[in-house]
């Protein structure tokens, strides 16, 4: 299971998303999805943007910073902690530049696929 620490919201090269495992999971079984929320609403609006999670074992306690610009996948082993994962969404702009942008991790599994007649 995944949750969302905190956004750092900024420019491209430094925003990024925390969040922390909070039991041994597979972070390809989750998406987190970029969605417009406004006070006083209650439903969410179409997201703007998806980063569905690569194959991944995850430990309870580690923790993920999912940057948004380009980078190269790596593990940093934490001096004062659990091991942080960083993985790169490689967009070509920053996202979090507004209070209404709300990050939302889903389960994959929860995401139907409907094949369109003709698609296949």
């Amino acid at each position: 299971m995944l949750k969302i620490d905190s956004v750092r919201p900024g420019n491209l090269q430094n925003e990024h998303v925390l969040i922390v495992v909070e039991r041994d999971c597979n972070a390809a079984d989750f998406v987190l999805i970029d969605s417009v929320f406004r006070p006083g609403e209650k439903t969410l609006k179409k997201p703007r943007h998806e980063f569905h999670f690569p194959p991944l074992e995850l430990k309870k306690g580690e923790g993920i910073a999912l940057w948004s610009g380009i980078g190269r996948a790596h593990l940093k082993v934490l001096a004062n902690g659990p091991s942080q994962h960083n993985l790169f969404w490689r967009l070509d702009k920053a996202i979090w530049d507004d209070a209404s942008h709300m990050p939302v991790i889903c389960s994959a599994a929860s995401f139907k696929h409907v094949w369109l007649p003709g698609l296949q």
